[in-house]
């Protein structure tokens, strides 16, 4: 009896030895992963004003040797820090998170990009009708909310070596979206008893942050305007990069809260502006109708003609 405890116990004990080897060869394996500590940094030096909440990077695999899938991180403010990630070779992206309109989408460096919600057509007047009246150019477009501003940045093949200290990558992030600034002075009839808004069509649904361009379908954006003078209305709002070579249509559209609406083709405003970084559309001449007091109240079922106004830039 004493015997086959004996051998039994031995049994135990070599099993154990054979449990804890296998648990360090395990540990050696994991060691040869060859993950480091990389530095990520942002240079401001383009954009010097820029204050974003959070940075958002994006680290994704360029060829079939480094490990694991697409990896991101996210850092407070805009001044970077040290991340853990396996040696290899990664292409790379970046943009301001901490957004109430930014969404995410995509999961590869080809299609990441980023866009925002769908919305009602008159969302800045608080109303949401369904028949508001649309121009002919943009009438089928998805509406889509304006974005905050981004900024953002892509990096191409690059490759990190195991067992080297100090490594660092430093990503240059320039302003991704165009802010424009509507101005329309010489309004008749212009009261607060009249609620206004305004859209714009043909403009991107979101940003390819690989490619640094304007992506997807094209769509129609609400704009929020109001009075800033007694004959002056106006507004701003941001939209998906430039768009120099275009051929679409663009029309503002402004609505009032007692159901009339006026088209503006702003097209060449929209397309000759210097500027990548901003648009300034300034109009002149807009007769709006006498308030009735009613307001957009279901009483008015229908919308009064539309008027398309071609106007000269000031």
């Amino acid at each position: 009896m004493n015997k086959f405890i004996f051998r039994a116990a031995a049994a135990v004990a070599s099993l154990l030895c054979l449990l804890l080897t296998s648990c360090n060869h395990r540990e050696l394996c994991y060691d040869h992963e060859h993950w480091i500590d990389l530095q990520v940094a942002f240079d401001w030096s383009e954009e010097p004003a820029a204050a974003p909440a959070t940075m958002v990077v994006w680290f994704f695999p360029a060829d079939a040797e480094t490990e694991g899938g697409p990896r991101s991180y996210e850092f407070g403010g805009n001044r970077g820090g040290t991340i853990r990630i396996p040696a290899g070779k990664y292409r790379a992206v970046c943009f301001n998170g901490g957004t109430e309109t930014l969404l995410e989408r995509g999961s590869a460096f080809d299609n990441l990009h980023l866009t925002t919600e769908s919305q009602s057509l008159l969302e800045p007047m608080h109303r949401s009708l369904a028949n508001a009246p649309r121009p002919e150019p943009g009438k089928d477009q998805d509406v889509k909310g304006s974005p905050e501003t981004l900024w953002s940045s892509t990096l191409d093949v690059m490759e990190f070596f195991p067992a080297i200290a100090g490594q660092k990558v430093t990503f240059t992030p320039t302003q991704s979206t165009t802010s424009v600034h509507v101005v329309i002075t010489g309004v008749e009839n212009l009261t607060s008893d009249i609620a206004l808004s305004a859209a714009i069509t043909g403009v991107s649904e979101s940003w390819l942050v690989s490619a640094q361009r304007g992506h997807g379908k094209d769509v129609t954006m609400p704009v929020a305007i109001s009075a800033t003078g007694d004959d002056t209305i106006e507004g701003e709002f941001n939209i998906f990069g430039h768009c120099h070579a275009s051929e679409l249509t663009h029309i503002l559209t402004v609505y009032t809260s007692n159901k009339y609406y006026f088209n503006f083709d702003v097209t060449d405003v929209m397309h000759e502006s210097p500027s990548s970084r901003s648009i300034e559309i300034r109009l002149h001449g807009l007769r709006l109708p006498h308030p009735d007091g009613t307001g957009m109240s279901p009483s008015i079922t229908d919308w009064g003609d539309g008027e398309r106004i071609d106007i000269d830039m000031l």
